[in-house]
C-alpha cells in the first residue's frame, strides 16, 4: 500500500465548493500533487485546519503508523461534521463527484509518478 485517501461528505457544507485537506503539513509534496487539480476542477482549498484536526479521526492512524502518507479531504464544515442532523439528502452529489475525481486524480499521478 503506497498511500491512503480518506473523503468525509456529510451535513454542515459550507456551501461552496471547497475541501479541506488534512494532512497538508505533513505530507506537502502529496498535497501539492492534489492542488494542481483542484482549480481545473473548480473546488476551492479550504483553510489550514491541520494543527486542530491532524490527530483527530482514528481512520489515519493505523496508516500513518506504517508510514504510508495519509490525507484526509473533509468536504464539509469540520465544526458541523458528527452532528445529529446528518441525513443522506444533505449530502451534495455533485461535490461528491468532483471530490471524487480530485482523490482518483491525486492518486493516479501519486501512484505512476516516476
Amino acid at each position: 500500500m503506497k498511500a491512503m485517501f480518506w473523503l468525509d461528505i456529510r451535513s454542515g457544507t459550507t456551501g461552496e465548493k471547497e475541501v479541506f485537506v488534512v494532512g497538508s503539513s505533513v505530507r506537502p509534496s502529496l498535497t501539492q500533487i492534489s492542488r494542481k487539480f483542484l482549480e481545473p476542477l473548480g473546488i476551492k482549498e479550504g483553510r489550514n485546519i491541520d494543527s486542530s484536526s491532524i490527530e483527530f479521526g482514528k481512520n489515519r492512524h493505523p496508516f500513518r503508523e506504517k508510514g504510508i502518507p495519509t490525507l484526509d479531504f473533509l468536504a464539509s464544515d469540520p465544526r458541523g461534521m458528527l452532528a445529529s442532523r446528518d441525513r443522506p439528502e444533505s449530502i451534495d452529489f455533485e461535490k461528491l463527484g468532483d471530490l471524487t475525481k480530485l482523490i482518483y486524480l491525486t492518486a493516479y499521478e501519486f501512484l505512476t509518478e516516476p
